[in-house]
């Protein structure tokens, strides 16, 4: 058990260091370790955490593939699981957020282009 949760908090922070919220790396954690999919009302009375919040977790984690929303339900409730194969998870984790900040330089360039190539045309550029 002690191994479990040293794993769910080294899970907790990498995503907490890479743009996510630590209760969403938590969540991920325990989800990986569950040996079935979870419904909302699980995952909320096991974290502790309030609807709001545990709906963003939720949403934020489906958004980056860790956790894959079941087309099945459980006394109609939504069933979610966390995907097992770490690799592609935090592949596709990091992938998403290096692609985010590649979008945020991108249009920050293509704002300043115009700008950017006006001076140069002056011949201001160094002055």
């Amino acid at each position: 058990m002690q191994i479990r949760n040293k794993t769910i908090e080294a899970i907790a922070e990498t995503m907490d260091l890479y743009g996510a919220t630590y209760s969403s790396g938590q969540l991920y954690g325990i989800m990986f370790f569950e040996d079935r999919p979870m419904t909302l009302v699980e995952m909320k009375a096991t974290m502790k955490m309030s609807k709001s919040n545990m709906s963003y977790a939720v949403r934020s984690l489906v958004e980056s593939q860790m956790v894959e929303k079941l087309n099945e339900k459980l006394d109609r409730k939504e069933l979610y699981a966390a995907e097992v194969d770490f690799f592609h998870a935090f592949q596709y984790f990091f992938t998403n957020k290096l692609q985010q900040e590649v979008d945020v330089m991108t249009e920050v360039i293509e704002q300043a282009l115009p700008e950017l190539n006006e001076v140069s045309s002056r011949g201001d550029i160094g002055r």
